[in-house]
């Protein structure tokens, strides 16, 4: 691209405006001239000749009919609340002001991408998104609660993370801080993806503090989504921007699927406890080495359930200690030294 695109904000309201403006330019500056005007006087004088703007996002003060006067790709009006049965020109599209961050980027993001701008920027280097698999075959052995806590503690690094329920009931969406269930209809995609599919999986996360996909309502063999359609999934996220890591859950369920969705991993996080009945589950998943990935493991005891079993300390990672409640065992320092190891 010879000449920049240019993006320009407008929000009178500053305090609003500044928990944006770093990550903005750090974002789109590389490609795009960005410009952020706050004053309500000089947003008058700016447009007092006619201006040539590739996406303009305006607050609902500053909007205006005036806008058609000039040059004007697209618009996105930030309003804190929808006006039932206004029509606004096609170049519009109404956002709400007070979404979480996230929802603003992936947004502004979509937009940029179908107007070909995210497939090529100039100078810099597309990232795949890194899968961290958690597993165990040990039902009930706190594994959902891990992923939760690794997920949130690569957040605290500054990480952009999507956490994932794999196993049939979704567990891991026990934990959620939310009750929204994802549509059918991405399903359905997920089994078959199409081009829109990408959004559809968008469109079905959930941003609090980190991103979630959404938990279906029925149970996963209900809608005949299996370790194949999260493959599909990870396929097509994988090349993305959207996210650094994909945190996944992958149950206690191994097969080759299993497998093969364990082979995308960069990382697996094997959840054991210290008793005799779940050495003895361990020990039979390791006679079965062809259904494990050749990725870096680390393993996780967790001593809730501890019968007095020792394992030595170079056998294992860390342990967790028994807490009163789930909410506390989420800060145990070990998911921090996870945390560490995956983004050393």
């Amino acid at each position: 691209m010879d000449e920049k695109w240019n993006l320009v904000v407008i929000d009178t309201d500053h305090e609003y405006l500044k928990q944006y403006e770093e990550e903005l330019f750090r974002r789109y500056s590389p490609f795009m001239r960005v410009q952020f005007i706050t004053d309500s006087a000089y947003v008058e004088k700016f447009f007092t000749d006619r201006k040539q703007i590739d996406l303009l996002v305006v607050d609902q003060r500053s909007y205006g009919e005036y806008l058609q006067m000039h040059e004007i790709g697209n618009i996105f009006l930030m309003t804190p609340e929808v006006e039932v049965g206004r029509i606004y020109p096609e170049n519009v599209k109404v956002l709400m002001k007070y979404v979480p961050e996230e929802e603003v980027f992936r947004t502004i993001d979509q937009k940029l991408c179908s107007m070909g701008l995210l497939n090529d920027r100039p100078g810099s280097e597309k990232k795949s998104a890194r899968m961290i698999a958690v597993y165990s075959p040990i039902g009930g052995c706190g594994k959902s609660l891990a992923a939760l806590a690794i997920a949130r503690k690569l957040k605290k690094l500054d990480q952009k993370v999507l956490l994932v329920s794999c196993d049939a009931m979704q567990s891991t969406a026990a934990f959620y801080p939310f009750t929204d269930t994802a549509d059918e209809d991405l399903a359905r995609k997920l089994q078959q993806p199409t081009e829109d599919t990408y959004w559809t999986i968008l469109n079905n996360t959930k941003t609090d503090g980190i991103s979630y996909l959404k938990p279906f309502q029925k149970y996963l063999p209900a809608l005949h989504v299996g370790m194949r359609e999260w493959l599909n999934l990870l396929d097509i996220l994988k090349n993305k921007e959207d996210f650094d890591y994909i945190v996944m859950d992958i149950g206690t369920v191994l097969g080759p699927d299993g497998a093969e969705l364990l082979g995308m991993a960069s990382l697996l996080v094997m959840v054991t406890e210290n008793n005799e009945i779940s050495n003895r589950k361990m020990q039979k998943l390791l006679q079965n080495p062809d259904l494990l990935p050749r990725c870096e493991c680390v393993l996780l005891s967790n001593e809730y359930h501890s019968d007095g079993l020792r394992f030595s300390p170079e056998s294992i990672f860390g342990s967790l200690v028994p807490y009163s409640t789930w909410q506390e065992a989420l800060d145990d320092p070990v998911f921090y030294r996870i945390a560490l190891k995956i983004t050393e």
